[in-house]
């Protein structure tokens, strides 16, 4: 106990010293928080390397974009049971399908010799093999923090070392109306088999009818708990008439969750910390190339309530009050892995809610303070940076941490609403990190079944979101091993098409497909646009946030629109985009106002909203003013705080009235407004002189990205279909109402005609992110002096445009298409109605391991299809239990001045065209129109397509009922003349 008293002692002084410090002279008045206090400490490190560009002309890096811009992939490897010459094969291919770097990540650590698991002297041979040929080819390598994921370290000798993990648990019986307790102190509802338990305290409340505890009823008996031999015991008789009493016992005791056989550190402790730190100042070598990053996972922790050791001691010195009498109040926020939580009703819920949201700040600055931040200095030490999934399915403040880390990462799985992917945006752009990450393209139940389509609904909507790299989810390799407990030549328990990283449950493979190769375009068009974006963001909104993670509460409603800022998708749908603030992070340096905007170097906000809540602290409110005096609109949507939002600051004196009076001052100001409700924001906005840089003629439901540099500005847009509350929340299996993949249906995408008016000099063009290609486009010049432009989006399409002068475009390689786009009012059509269909196919092999490199290659066809492009059973239906190539000929006719353009239709899984014998490069892997007067000729013409099945069918089973190309099953020529 003396130790933890002095590492109490030692956290709470280092926050007394930041709270003395110059830096908060000047401030506006009340007492910082301690997340307030973490943030502005760690912003001064939390920094990425930015990427090395050499200033090559954009042309050149659009048309090649650097590695640095290229989507990365997990690599899952059964810990090192490997095939070094697999492996550096492995790295080769994913550097041909266009992969900017992998993150290595040891798998089933529990299924292998001990000569073999992560952190061995084999491990340290693979990850050497992997750096040594990932750098061959420029290419990044990542490695884990830990084994696994939660992060876990060989240096945590046992259960009760102090740097392990932490946790509260509790006990509970109810005394019925005049009896009396007398007997052994309630039983803890958490046990474990290891780890020393300690009593904390042991209370009773007076309990309503409601089953609600009255905290003013509070009395401690810990004093009177009398210990035994392996037994504490407790006699009580509640006041005369005082109804029914509910007893509580409150344990500390360590949380005992192992990866393999490590133990799981202390998230919130410097112990905690320091444990994985010491191993990676011994693991990191000088004489090595850097590593891009350390990746840590999501936060999967398994606890009954998040705590720590000394957690009493230092929260008392945070907040002036003592957490323990709360302690029945505490939780409410659901976390995965699902906890334990107190969570009792209080007859007084305002107090309740006060003190919840003080263990939340307290929480929060212990993660940022003792864990974030010491991790990415040591990263900084070693010429590398911390890649974090922070925060998130804790009761933290997600916007606060992402300031702490080097590169924020986002995940899709079970947050795929676009707000979900915003939070930690904010970070991101006002701090400057260069990097915005997001863990891409995962699904439930959908393994060897996700197509290049799938892949890129995902990405697009990270995008939209601020995204700017990606890291794919994710490669396995291949199997291939003859070590100790191997199987004829493979890993055991290896099936077709290989070695799993996960089998079944989550997807998917990227490296192991029919055709890796069909897998390179997607690649480079996704380097494009990260490049892009990639740049600095001009963002139009800020929106206020200081909540915990919703999106693994099922009570919440996660859908587009209708998650963090739930306005139905409406400012999206008129052209704004924001980012979610916390109250910390408009207290950095960078949140200052000049030109009526926030941030004007970075984001450029030109608004802040704040979303109806009753309670806010007087310091937030004082900076929320100040912004609003030195220029920037703001607006407060529906209820207005009306309270404090912390306990601690009420026992210093804050009142009600102090607040309302703080907020009627502010909306005194000619630059603050309220209104009603979400509905009624936009005309605030109007009125404020507010406008998106990208604005919508109307509600567009198109999203946004706005980014700017020397090069030019440039808009994301993307024609997005909304998910569905239920599609947005995490089931396995997946309910669906088809607005999501893996289940979505195509019919909730819808082709939209939109015009924007966009802000920039020079006029508009058009970045192809398939081609490369940067075109002019027609446009308006507007009285304001912005291009005003018309476009047409396909379902879910993005894209990418630019405002250039002269100078910029010729820069950029701009030029413009040799031929006007053709009018289809104008054109003949014609469906080609003479396909052949050969398919390639592949399956496993009749012996030896069953490894995808081993696959046995048999050709099918040809048949004669006709017209109609359909699954490929219906050409044969033993073709239902095939994966392959499939290659489709077919033919038309040019007249002599006639041109022709191709409508591809809905591509599913990739493709590549051939006309009379030539590749035409470029095509959007999506489908649509192909103009093929450099290909096409008088006379007749042959086309060649070629499209890759999914593995689904040979790996799991299921039949191929995927329509690979085509509009209603045809693919028609638009013809029309043209002056040579």
């Amino acid at each position: 106990m003396k130790g933890t008293s002095r590492r109490a002692m030692l956290i709470c002084c280092t926050v007394s010293a930041m709270l003395g410090s110059p830096a908060w002279s000047g401030a506006p008045g009340g007492t910082p928080d301690a997340t307030e206090i973490s943030v502005l400490a760690a912003a001064k490190s939390g920094k990425s390397p930015a990427p090395a560009l050499k200033l090559a002309p954009f042309a050149g890096l659009f048309a090649k974009p650097p590695m640095t811009a290229r989507p990365r992939i997990r690599f899952w490897t059964p810990q090192a049971a490997v095939s070094e010459e697999a492996v550096r094969q492995e790295i080769d291919g994913l550097y041909r399908q266009g992969f900017g770097g992998v993150e290595l990540v040891a798998m089933k650590i529990d299924r292998f010799d001990p000569s073999l698991r992560w952190g061995t002297p084999r491990w340290d041979a693979l990850v050497a093999a992997v750096q040594s040929q990932a750098g061959r080819h420029g290419m990044a390598v990542s490695l884990t923090n830990g084994p696994a994921w939660p992060i876990a370290m060989p240096s945590v000798a046992s259960a009760d070392d102090p740097a392990s993990l932490f946790e509260l648990t509790y006990g509970a019986a109810t005394i019925a109306p005049g009896q009396s307790f007398d007997g052994p102190v309630p039983e803890r509802r958490v046990r474990h088999k290891e780890g020393t338990t300690q009593l904390l305290a042991v209370l009773a409340y007076r309990t309503d009818d409601r089953n609600q505890l009255d905290p003013a009823s509070c009395i401690d008996l810990t004093p009177r708990v009398a210990q035994g031999t392996g037994s504490q015991s407790l006699s009580f008789q509640p006041p005369p008439g005082s109804g029914r009493w509910t007893l509580l016992s409150f344990w500390e005791q360590p949380a005992v969750q192992k990866v393999g056989q490590f133990y799981v550190i202390d998230h919130l402790s410097a112990q905690g910390a320091a444990a994985s730190t010491a191993y990676w100042d011994k693991a990191l070598k000088k004489d090595e190339a850097p590593l891009a990053d350390i990746f840590n996972d999501s936060l999967e922790y398994d606890v009954a309530l998040d705590w720590t050791r000394g957690m009493r001691d230092i929260f008392r010195k945070q907040h002036a009050y003592d957490l323990v009498p709360y302690l029945p109040f505490i939780g409410g926020t659901p976390t995965y892995p699902k906890g334990d939580q107190p969570a009792f009703a209080s007859t007084d819920p305002q107090l309740a809610e006060r003190v919840r949201r003080d263990y939340r700040d307290t929480l929060t600055a212990l993660y940022i303070a003792n864990h974030l931040t010491p991790l990415q200095r040591m990263a900084e030490r070693h010429g590398t940076t911390i890649r974090y999934q922070a925060a998130y399915n804790k009761p933290l403040s997600i916007e606060s941490a992402a300031a702490a880390v080097g590169v924020p990462e986002t995940e899709a799985l079970g947050r795929n609403a676009i707000d979900g992917m915003r939070q930690m945006a904010a970070a991101v752009h006002l701090l400057g990190k260069p990097r915005l990450s997001i863990e891409s393209a995962a699904e439930f139940m959908n393994t060897y079944g996700q197509t290049l389509r799938d892949i890129l609904w995902w990405t697009k909507r990270a995008w939209a979101a601020g995204v700017n790299i990606q890291t794919l989810h994710g490669a396995s390799y291949s199997g291939r091993f003859d070590g100790p407990g191997s199987v004829d030549g493979a890993v055991a328990e290896t099936r077709w098409p290989g070695f799993e990283g996960f089998r079944g449950p989550v997807s998917a493979n990227w490296n192991r497909m029919v055709d890796p190769a069909t897998l390179r375009p997607v690649t480079d068009y996704m380097a494009r646009m990260n490049l892009i974006l990639q740049k600095t963001a001009k963002v139009d909104l800020a929106i206020y946030r200081d909540e915990p993670d919703i999106f693994v509460d099922p009570s919440k409603s996660h859908g587009d629109g209708n998650a963090l800022y739930a306005d139905g998708g409406l400012l999206n749908a008129l052209g704004y985009s924001y980012d979610l603030l916390s109250s910390a992070l408009l207290a950095v340096p960078q949140a200052v106002v000049a030109g009526k905007r926030l941030a004007p170097a970075g984001p450029a906000y030109r608004a802040l909203i704040v979303p109806p809540r009753r309670t806010m602290g007087l310091r937030t409110l004082g900076r929320i003013t100040a912004l609003a005096k030195a220029g920037l609109p703001v607006i407060l949507v529906g209820d207005m705080p009306s309270g404090s939002a912390s306990q601690a600051a009420v026992l210093r004196g804050e009142r009600e009235e102090d607040i309302r009076r703080a907020v009627s001052d502010l909306l005194r100001l000619p630059t603050a407004a309220h209104v009603p409700s979400y509905g009624d924001v936009p005309a605030a906005l109007r009125h404020l002189g507010v406008r998106p840089d990208a604005q919508a003629a109307n509600q567009a439901d198109i999203l946004v990205q706005h980014r700017s540099d020397r090069d030019g500005e440039f808009y994301y847009l993307y024609n997005y279909n909304k998910v569905s509350n239920s599609d947005a929340t995490i089931t396995v299996p997946s309910r669906t109402e088809g607005t999501a993949y893996p289940k979505l249906n195509p019919d909730v995408q819808k082709a939209r005609i939109a015009t924007f008016s966009l802000v920039g000099t020079g006029r508009p063009y058009r970045l192809n992110g398939w081609s490369g290609r940067v075109t002019p486009l027609d446009y308006r010049r507007t009285r304001d002096g912005r291009a005003e432009v018309t476009l047409a989006f396909a379902a879910d399409e993005a894209v990418m445009l630019a405002m250039l002068d002269d100078r910029q475009a010729a820069r950029a390689g701009a030029k413009s298409d040799r031929f006007p786009p053709l009018n289809p009012a104008e054109a003949k059509q014609s469906v080609i109605n003479d396909w052949s269909l050969t398919v390639e196919a592949v399956s496993p092999p009749l012996s030896g391991p069953p490894l995808l490199e081993r696959a046995r290659h048999e050709k099918l066809g040809p048949y004669k299809i006709g017209s109609q492009i359909a699954p490929w059973p219906q050409a044969d239906p033993a073709l239902a239990k095939v994966s392959g190539m499939g290659t489709y000929e077919g033919s038309f006719t040019l007249g002599p001045r006639e041109f022709a353009v191709i409508d591809l239709g809905r591509v599913e899984n990739g493709i590549s065209l051939s006309v009379n014998g030539r590749a035409v490069e470029g095509i959007d892997q999506l489908g649509g129109r192909v103009d093929l007067t450099d290909y096409a000729r008088s006379g007749d013409n042959m086309v060649t397509i070629r499209v890759a099945s999914t593995l689904e069918t040979t790996a799991q089973g299921l039949p191929n009922r995927i329509v690979p190309f085509g509009t209603d099953g045809r693919v028609i020529v638009l013809k029309t003349e043209r002056k040579r």
